[in-house]
């Protein structure tokens, strides 16, 4: 009996232990960087990013938000490796002044964003 004891405490030992380092793991992964927007550049029609990979997983863009609407855009590559970076043009007409929340989906479902404040021409 007391053996089963015993064993069932160095069970859950493990299993907490397990769940702890993966949260870490995953804290840490954050911690290193992500995916970020390097510049922007705003021309009429246009906003134009240049989007940096931090982390150390391949990045492959998916889609492109701006204030919660799904909006048309071209990437230099939509797979950025490690320590690389691409070139995103989207296409919207924005107005000088605005405010605009930008969110770039990668494949995962992960989210690169951007606020761009008081917009103006570059």
């Amino acid at each position: 009996m007391r053996l089963s004891v015993v064993a069932a405490v160095v069970f859950v030992i493990v299993v907490v232990a397990a769940g702890v380092a993966a949260f870490l793991h995953g804290r840490s992964e954050g911690a290193e960087g992500e995916a970020s927007v390097r510049t922007v550049a705003l021309r009429p029609g246009e906003i134009d990013l240049v989007i940096v990979n931090h982390s150390s997983e391949t990045k492959r863009l998916a889609q492109v938000i701006v204030n919660d609407a799904y909006v048309n855009f071209h990437a230099g590559a939509r797979v950025v490796q490690p320590a690389q970076r691409t070139h995103v043009t989207i296409s919207y007409p924005w107005i000088a002044g605005e405010s605009y929340e930008v969110e770039i989906l990668t494949s995962t479902g992960a989210a690169i964003d951007y606020e761009i404040e008081d917009a103006a021409a570059a």
